[in-house]
């Protein structure tokens, strides 16, 4: 028997040639893995650097908008100045008289008044010929322009004369009427600094940026940071109301190549290959084992000795193979010896020593849903009555809205009960709450007051005041959260609501939760008290304590009848300046300009009052004391 079995393995060891290693078999999806990844990143890159040329131009585009609008505001800022220096009707007497000394002391006062002016010119109708003379020669552009005025009778767009003289100034003219009809031009020559200033600290970028004057072979007035070489082909902007473009390039190298993009991979390839050949040594040697096991079991039926019950399986594909055999030698080692020569036919259906071909799962549980997929996703179901507090009031960083689209009292009392139960819930008790100067915010902030008090808060009211003064008294009270009724710098109709709890501003994803819970009604019961309280002293007090000048100041304040005004005057004489108010009373009807000191027609007043002061600064505050804008001593916006 053991020769007719040693026979029989050679001639199976004679028929086994050929076969593949189990790396070969893997090698298809290495090459794969390691091809598609270099592939991916060569049309990332391409993609990559083409977004990235894009995102440059866009970004770039971006600076040249933000800068023609910038340069459009200097220059309306200008006119403004011009308007309000001819209101009091000065220039147009002297026009009408014809009085040439008359002319020349209304120049005179005219280029004192107005800071950043090189040279006034009040031109009759009859003028012909150029000026030669003074810091501003003006020729025959000047004339030519003064015509246009008298032509429209209005202001023409601005221009850049005497560029060839190589002393450049900023013209600008516009027409003089007495009694409904023109009687002259006011033409004025300003410094280039109002134009140079703003185009050299625009935001920097990969390319280069130019502020010119007559198109491609144009004057270029002023170049931004960039060194890119060769001409502005990618876009230009026009600068609204002036013959100005503001033209732009993109450097197209500026992307680069992306070294890091190509080690990842080479790294990534290596770490595959490397993974690979350990998996395939590591299955090599488990099917090893497997295929011992078989051939052992092999032996065991051809010597009836049964070969045990329990085998180890290491690959899950051998299992089924390890049964059969295994079940194969139990009956060899049961059967009698006549049974040898039993066909494998007579012995149990293979079937039945397997397992099923499919069979259910084991141990998993599917539980059927009862609810909308859509509402386990959300966390929540909907709720009626969410139309009530509508989800545009609430913005990335406060509450904000019309008071009569959604914006009520009814609104502020559930917000105050919303606010207070986070309060509460968050261990604290105590809330501070203060308003702005707007018609609307007492009522607010009254209806406020009642949903926290409500909640279980106390309330510590510390009035009508600027922003700000609420922040100091979060810092210097021991109070555990603060809400401010304010409208900012948005139009009359509009308020809202700023809130800190603890030391954080609730914002973002914690105002969407509030928003929730005032639908879902979840709120804390109480019955709080209110404690009125008065913080401007010992704000000032503070002020003077860490703020010491180093000379006195006269200082023009522009509250833009805000609630800022009354706190920024009372601080600053506190610190020995002296305060030239203007718009210091509080009024939320915003009866002189809107409180919006970012825009240049909301500062015209501010910049005139600056230079007839000839003070030092000019202060201008927006509605709730939190956003400012200064004025230089020659009546120039000083942007950041």
């Amino acid at each position: 028997m053991f020769k007719k079995k040693a026979e029989e393995t050679d001639a199976a060891g004679n028929g086994a040639h050929g076969g593949r290693s189990l790396f070969t078999f893997q090698l298809p999806t290495l090459l794969l893995g390691m091809v598609a990844p270099l592939v991916v990143v060569l049309i990332a890159q391409q993609t990559i650097s083409s977004h990235t040329r894009q995102a440059d131009a866009a970004a770039a585009r971006v600076v040249a908008e933000s800068l023609a609008t910038r340069i459009e505001g200097e220059i309306a800022a200008r006119r403004s100045l011009l308007l309000l220096a001819l209101a009091d009707g000065a220039a147009a007497t002297a026009l009408d008289s014809g009085d040439e000394s008359a002319l020349e002391a209304v120049e005179q006062t005219l280029q004192k008044r107005i800071g950043g002016l090189l040279q006034v010119r009040l031109l009759s109708p009859d003028v012909s010929q150029p000026d030669p003379g003074g810091a501003a020669p003006m020729g025959y552009a000047g004339l030519d322009m003064a015509r246009r005025v008298r032509e429209a009778g209005r202001p023409v767009a601005a221009e850049i004369h005497q560029i060839k003289s190589g002393a450049p100034y900023l013209a600008m003219a516009m027409p003089v009427d007495a009694g409904g009809r023109n009687v002259g031009v006011l033409f004025s020559a300003w410094q280039m600094r109002f134009l140079s200033g703003p185009v050299e600290r625009s935001p920097a970028f990969a390319g280069r940026l130019e502020l010119v004057q007559g198109g491609d072979a144009g004057y270029v007035i002023a170049q931004g940071p960039g060194s890119l070489e060769g001409p502005l082909n990618d876009d230009r902007v026009q600068v609204a109301d002036t013959i100005w473009e503001v033209g732009y390039a993109v450097d197209s190298g500026a992307g680069g190549t992306d070294l890091l993009l190509y080690g990842i991979v080479g790294g990534s390839a290596l770490v595959l290959l490397l993974l690979t050949l350990m998996q395939a040594r590591s299955m090599a040697g488990a099917l090893r084992k497997d295929m011992g096991t078989l051939v052992g079991l092999g032996e065991s039926i051809l010597r009836r000795d049964g070969g045990g019950t329990a085998h180890a399986v290491r690959v899950k594909d051998c299992a089924a193979a390890i049964a059969l055999l295994g079940q194969y030698a139990c009956e060899a080692r049961q059967a009698p010896v006549a049974a040898a020569t039993v066909t494998p036919a007579a012995v149990r259906p293979r079937a039945a020593a397997m397992a099923p071909a499919s069979t259910p799962s084991q141990g998993l549980e599917v539980e059927e849903l009862d609810h909308d997929p859509a509402e386990l996703l959300t966390g929540r179901q909907a709720v009626p009555g969410a139309g009530e507090i509508p989800a545009a009031l609430f913005r990335a960083y406060d509450i904000r809205g019309e008071t009569d689209k959604g914006l009520t009292p009814a609104f502020a009392e559930l917000l105050g009960r919303g606010v207070g139960s986070l309060v509460m819930e968050d261990g604290g008790s105590k809330v501070a709450v203060a308003r702005d100067a707007r018609l609307s915010s007492p009522e607010l902030s009254a209806a406020l007051v009642r949903g926290l008090t409500a909640a279980g808060c106390d309330v510590l009211d510390i009035g009508q005041g600027p922003t700000p003064l609420l922040y100091f008294t979060l810092h210097d009270q021991p109070v555990d959260a603060g809400v401010m009724v304010t409208g900012s710098h948005n139009p009359v109709n509009y308020n809202g609501f700023k809130i800190v709890i603890g030391d954080r501003v609730l914002d973002g994803e914690g105002l969407v939760k509030l928003r929730q819970r005032m639908i879902d009604g979840v709120f804390t019961e109480g019955n709080g008290g209110v404690e009125r309280l008065d913080m401007v002293g010992d704000y000032i007090e503070a002020v003077m304590r860490e703020v010491q000048l180093a000379r006195p100041l006269k200082v023009v304040v522009d509250a833009g009848n805000g609630s800022a005004g009354q706190l920024a005057r009372e601080t600053l004489e506190a610190l020995g300046c002296e305060v030239v108010p203007l718009f210091c009373d509080a009024d939320g009807a915003f009866p002189n300009h809107h409180p919006d000191p970012s825009q240049p027609e909301n500062v015209a007043s501010l910049m005139l009052e600056v230079q007839a002061q000839q003070a030092d600064v000019g202060i201008a505050f927006d509605g709730d004391g939190d956003r400012l804008g200064i004025i230089d001593n020659d009546g120039g916006n000083v942007w950041p």
